[in-house]
């Protein structure tokens, strides 16, 4: 006997076809990340411009030089505490120094972060599939992020070992998996400032349903760790840890209009079904037989989106800072996903999984570098290289130390101390700047963006190299190249 029309589009089919489908963007989404990554790794110049400042900083580790101290105009450290610029620097030893160590670092870190999103949702769901799913749904945020995943920033490392933490106190029991989730959490910790209050969700959870001496080993490991390592950091640099790590981010102003353009532009819009999912999840699991793992997600979520969203709201806040909102929606909704799997609602949710899918595609060919941008990188050095005296690159100090000059403080590392309140420290800094400046101490002063409040000062003793306005072949490395105004540096 055939087989009817209707029976073709029984909802058995359906299901089977939106679960291939899901697998098939999951897979690609995951693909089309590591060939990017794998074809951005060896580019020689930095892909985004916070990689000049952790280069420099690489650098100084490798030669034994301290990363806190005075803010001077060739060197401004990070507001970030060190443990990504120490990893990458020890990778660096086998590697070499370079950009290319930087973004390996973060890539494997991406890459341990897919893998513990997968196992976190596959032995919550005891659903391979769903596991897969939610790998995908973190990996399709690539562009929505701006393509942080694999850029040489400390965002990549301080999210796999939170991660991994949170994997290790929900399923490695006992003594033991406490004391290695508060090491992972403190590692965090000294990778990013975010992790202490993503500490707070997971923490909390332990307190309630951990044994009170594994809460006490999580918690203690984690404080002691963190802590002894600050103080061990701020004494060896006379307090400079201190004031760049907690001080001047504390002294930031918070943008309180950009809470609205979090949620109405950088989540909603790219992610609201997979927020949709995750709302559902806590609907669909079995509260009452699962209370513990429940809430421990609940509270995790809403600790990362809380996180990003403050992070947002600060001066200066980018597109990286949304990447931990990213990981929680891929473990709410790929829990959603392994939940529904029983449900009268499956067929709803995988379908909205395979629209979530579809509304972050974008065009891979447009995140790699272009043919050509290479060689840019290198007529950029050789260019400084040919100039006679000292340049002043602070968006791109990288190309005056591959061309053999002085290092230049990165201008995002500047503006972290002149968004700060003033002081002498800010105002130390703002005098020697202007100083140099107006003595014309530079032979060339580099720039990709107009420099803030030195500009006015740039324009009144420098001007544009003729030559290269009329030929810009480094753009955009260096979008203006000023001279002295008298032609003397």
């Amino acid at each position: 006997m055939t087989k009817t029309p209707t029976a073709l589009w029984s909802p058995q089919s359906a299901e089977k076809f939106l679960r291939a489908a899901l697998t098939a963007c999951a897979c690609w989404y995951l693909a089309v990340f590591c060939v990017i990554a794998a074809m951005r790794l060896p580019f020689p110049g930095a892909v985004e411009w916070y990689e000049s400042g952790m280069y420099y900083m690489m650098l100084r580790v490798l030669g034994g030089q301290a990363l806190y101290g005075s803010p001077s105009i060739e060197y401004v450290p990070t507001i970030y505490p060190p443990l990504y610029i120490y990893v990458s620097a020890a990778l660096a030893r086998i590697t070499g120094p370079g950009f290319f160590t930087l973004r390996m670092v973060s890539i494997l870190s991406t890459l341990g972060s897919m893998a513990l999103i997968c196992a976190i949702v596959c032995r919550e769901t005891r659903s391979r599939s769903a596991g897969l799913w939610a790998a995908g749904f973190f990996a399709a945020t690539y562009h929505a992020s701006a393509t942080y995943f694999d850029i040489g920033r400390i965002d990549p490392l301080f999210l796999v070992l939170f991660l991994g933490s949170l994997y290790t106190l929900r399923f490695t029991p006992g003594i033991r998996g406490c004391l290695l989730a508060g090491t992972l959490l403190a590692a965090s910790a000294l990778t990013k400032q975010t992790a202490l209050v993503l500490f707070v969700p997971l923490c909390l959870w332990a307190w309630i349903f951990r044994p009170r001496i594994q809460a006490l080993c999580f918690t203690g490991t984690t404080a002691a760790l963190a802590g002894l390592t600050s103080l061990l950091l701020n004494a060896a640099c006379n307090g400079w840890y201190f004031y760049y790590v907690f001080e001047l981010p504390s002294q930031h102003a918070v943008l309180w209009n950009r809470a609205g353009s979090f949620w109405l532009q950088q989540i909603l819009p790219p992610l609201g079904l997979a927020v949709c999912m995750t709302a559902a999840y806590f609907f669909l699991a079995p509260f009452k037989t699962n209370r513990g793992p429940v809430l421990l997600y609940a509270l995790t979520v809403m600790a990362m989106l809380a996180a990003s969203c403050m992070h947002w709201m600060k001066l200066g806040g980018f597109k990286n800072v949304i990447i931990p909102a990213h990981a929680a929606l891929a473990i709410g909704a790929g829990l959603a996903l392994g939940a529904a799997g029983k449900s009268r609602l499956r067929l709803l949710v995988l379908g909205a999984a395979l629209v979530q899918f579809s509304l972050l595609w974008y065009n891979p060919l447009a995140r790699v570098p272009v043919p050509g941008s290479a060689d840019v990188v290198r007529r950029s050095v050789a260019a400084v290289r040919a100039v006679d005296g000292d340049v002043f690159a602070p968006a791109n100090g990288y190309l005056a130390v591959m061309a053999g000059k002085k290092h230049s403080a990165h201008i995002g590392f500047i503006n972290d101390i002149l968004w700060g309140r003033p002081g002498p420290v800010r105002d130390r800094l703002i005098m020697e700047i202007e100083s140099a400046i107006r003595g014309q101490r530079f032979a060339a002063i580099l720039l990709d963006r107009p420099f803030g409040v030195f500009q006015r000062d740039i324009e009144a003793h420098y001007v544009l190299r003729p030559q290269y306005a009329a030929a810009p072949e480094c753009w955009p490395l260096i979008k203006y190249w000023y001279i002295p105004a008298d032609g003397q540096p």
